[in-house]
Formats: C-alpha cells, sequence, structure tokens
C-alpha cells in the first residue's frame, strides 16, 4: 500500500487527532465495524478511533454519517455483522 508522506509516523498531520486515514474518504458514510476481541487492536485503540471519527463528522456538520458498531468475539465478518453492513447499504 502506498503511504502518502503527510501519513508517516512523527508527521504534524498524522499526529493530529483528527487526522486518520478515513479523512480521505470524510464526509461520505461510513460504517466501521469492530471486534472486540482480536488481537490487530486494543479494545481502548478501537474505541479512541470511533470517538474521533465521531468527533470529526460532527464537526462538519454530519456525525449522522459515521456508524461504529462493536461486536464480541475475535477478527471476523459473521452473520450479524454481514447483514448489520448490508442494512447499512440498503439505507445509504
Amino acid at each position: 500500500m502506498f503511504l502518502p508522506a503527510c501519513f508517516r509516523r512523527g508527521n504534524v498531520v498524522a499526529t493530529n487527532p483528527h487526522s486518520v486515514f478515513s479523512n480521505l474518504h470524510h464526509p461520505a458514510p461510513l460504517h466501521v465495524q469492530y471486534d472486540l476481541d482480536g488481537d490487530l487492536f486494543t479494545v481502548e485503540g478501537m474505541r479512541a478511533a470511533d470517538a474521533r471519527l465521531k468527533i470529526l463528522y460532527g464537526l462538519a456538520g454530519n456525525e449522522s454519517a459515521h456508524t461504529g458498531q462493536f461486536y464480541p468475539g475475535s477478527h471476523k465478518l459473521d452473520l450479524p455483522m454481514q447483514t448489520a453492513a448490508i442494512a447499512w447499504l440498503k439505507a445509504v
């Protein structure tokens, strides 16, 4: 994956709490599903990322365009997650 210089570690943009990869997508609708028991990210990190996204979309006056959902279990895309994602896609 190509990583623009502005996202490299130590860059002012990358260390800004409102600067995340989803900024590239913002303010279009965004649906994020988090698996709470996976070993890729900590629960605190996932919750912090979700909070940042809520702030970002709120600042743009489009808070309802961001949806974050938390699920028990490890890294997966099970039937409840698929059902929620499909429902979200149909509503967008």
